[in-house]
C-alpha cells in the first residue's frame, strides 16, 4: 500500500516537474526571443542612421564638387575654351564617384540629359521625362523605380549656381539631378545588412528603408 502511494507520488512528482521544466523553458525561449528582438531591432535602427548618414555625406560630397567649382569660377576669369574644360572635369569627377548621369531641369521639364555611363542610358530616358522641377525641388537624396526594369536608380538633387548652369549654357533656375544604378544585388546585401526590407517606388521620395 505504501509503497504504490510511494510510486503514484513519483509518478505525480514526475509529471509536475516535467510540466514544469516545459513551461519554464517556453518563458525562457520567450523571454530570449523577445530580447533577442530588441536587440535586433536596435541593431537596425542603428544601422539605418548609419546608411542615412552615408546618403547625407554622399548628397554633400556631390553638392562640394559643384560648389568648389563654383568658387573657382568667382575668382577667375575663364574663357569660353576654358569653361568646356572645366565642364569635361566635373563630368570626370562625377564618373569617378560612381555617378552613371546628370539631368538638367528647368520649369518646363527636362532640359538635357548627359550619359556618363551608356550601359543603362535607355533604362533612364523615359523615367527622367516624367519628372518635373516641381517633383525635385526640396528633395536630396531618394531611390526610384524604373519600370520594366528588376533594380531602382539611386538618385541626388543638387542646386548649382547660375555660374554652374552656365556650362551647359542654361541661364533659368534649374536644378541638376545626377543618379547612379543599383543591382538586385545592392538591396539584397542592404536588407540582410538592415534587417530591413526596401521600398522603391515611381514617385519622388516615397522610397525608404523600413524595419
Amino acid at each position: 500500500m505504501i509503497a504504490q502511494k510511494l510510486r503514484k507520488l513519483v509518478f505525480l512528482s514526475s509529471i509536475i516537474f516535467v510540466i514544469f521544466t516545459f513551461v519554464l523553458g517556453v518563458l525562457l525561449l520567450k523571454n530570449l526571443k523577445s530580447a533577442f528582438d530588441v536587440q535586433f531591432k536596435e541593431f537596425s535602427v542603428n544601422v539605418l542612421k548609419s546608411l542615412e548618414f552615408q546618403f547625407s555625406q554622399k548628397t554633400k560630397e556631390l553638392q562640394r564638387t559643384f560648389d568648389n567649382l563654383k568658387s573657382l569660377f568667382d575668382r577667375l576669369p575663364l574663357s569660353e575654351e576654358e569653361y568646356i574644360l572645366f565642364k569635361e572635369s566635373l563630368m570626370s569627377n562625377l564618373k569617378a564617384l560612381n555617378i552613371d548621369f546628370l539631368a538638367i531641369y528647368e520649369n518646363s521639364g527636362l532640359l538635357e540629359v548627359h550619359h556618363l555611363n551608356e550601359r543603362y542610358s535607355t533604362r533612364i530616358e523615359n523615367l527622367l521625362n516624367q519628372l518635373s522641377l516641381k517633383q525635385l525641388t526640396g528633395k536630396t537624396h531618394f531611390f526610384l523605380d524604373i519600370p520594366n526594369s528588376s533594380f531602382p536608380v539611386e538618385l541626388f538633387v543638387l542646386y548649382p549656381s547660375p555660374k554652374i548652369l552656365k556650362l551647359w549654357e542654361v541661364e533659368t533656375p534649374s536644378v541638376i539631378l545626377v543618379g547612379k544604378y543599383r543591382t538586385v544585388t545592392d538591396f539584397v546585401k542592404l536588407e540582410e545588412l538592415t534587417g530591413s526590407s526596401v521600398s522603391y517606388s515611381a514617385r519622388p521620395g516615397n522610397s525608404h528603408l523600413a524595419s
